[in-house]
This record gives C-alpha cells, sequence and structure tokens, in this order.
C-alpha cells in the first residue's frame, strides 16, 4: 500500500508510494500529528490544535470529526479495530472499539 504522512507545516495529509513518489494530498486539518489506517483504507488522524480526530475514507474525504474528552491528542494506533489515542494534555491514553463504541460514529 501507499504511505501516509501528517504534515503539521501544511495541515494536510501526504500520500506517497514506498518509492517515494508524490500522489496527492488531503484534508483540511489543524495541526496534524499522528495518523492510523484501518483494514477498510479509512484513515485517522489526530488534530492536536483542532482537540478532535477526523476520519477520512480511502479517497481522503472527510466522514466523520470525533471530539469528546480529548485535550491536544497527539498520537494514535489501530488494532483489530481498537482505536488508542495518546491524549498529550490529559495524560492519558483513550479506547475506542471502531465497530462498538457510540463516542464514535461509525462510518461503515
Amino acid at each position: 500500500g501507499n504511505i501516509h504522512v501528517a504534515t503539521s507545516g501544511s495541515n494536510t495529509i501526504k500520500v506517497i508510494t514506498k518509492e517515494g513518489v508524490y500522489i496527492r494530498k488531503y484534508g483540511d486539518l489543524k495541526g496534524p500529528r499522528g495518523i492510523a489506517i484501518d483494514v477498510y483504507g479509512c484513515s485517522f488522524v489526530t488534530e492536536y490544535e483542532g482537540n478532535c480526530i477526523s476520519i477520512f475514507d480511502p479517497q481522503g474525504n472527510k466522514i466523520h470529526t470525533m471530539g469528546g474528552p480529548l485535550h491536544k491528542p497527539f498520537g494514535l494506533a489501530l488494532e483489530n479495530n481498537v482505536l488508542y489515542i495518546a491524549n498529550s494534555l490529559a495524560n492519558v491514553v483513550l479506547k475506542y472499539d471502531t465497530c462498538q463504541d457510540e463516542d464514535l460514529f461509525r462510518y461503515q
């Protein structure tokens, strides 16, 4: 697959090939820091300045913004449909089941 890079300078996600060839960019974000891609090709992006997680479909269209108890979210990881979010100012890691948690609007 391709590589998705969160670029806080341009507030976008850049997509490049494994060989480093630029494909496209997407998003109009507020301080993107972390990114994770699920098995469907959707991307979850932390917006440090926006205090939220933005969710994009495989084509780069924003399909949801997850707010809630987020204070400067920085990193995230996705494993077996479980999303882990480093909520930096609160000094906690939040855990969401992307298939079951009502706090995370489902995009499927």
